[in-house]
């Protein structure tokens, strides 16, 4: 599943707002290997899959999803250099 963090605890806890409209809750300690909990910002996308709990839906497994960045432009073609003119 993919979601957005609607929000960040300093106690190392947050909660996603699925792409379904649900809210789910994480902690620091359900983030995937390689991901940091102070490397996630509210608004960034996440993928994560869902665990039944007790007090509600959590997510587990919770990974920063990488946005592609811009498509560059081509670069612009040159102008061929102008012929030496050989007059003196």
């Amino acid at each position: 599943m993919h979601g957005e963090i609607k929000a960040l605890n300093e106690r190392n806890f947050g909660f996603i707002l699925g792409q379904d409209g649900q809210e789910f809750f994480f902690h620091s300690s359900s983030l995937a290997p390689g991901t940091s909990f102070h490397d996630l910002t509210e608004g960034d996308t996440v993928s994560f899959s869902e665990v039944p709990s007790p007090k509600g839906p959590r997510a587990a497994s919770v990974a920063l999803v990488q946005e592609p960045g811009p498509i560059a432009e081509p670069a612009a073609a040159a102008d061929p250099p102008a012929a030496a003119d050989d007059k003196p």
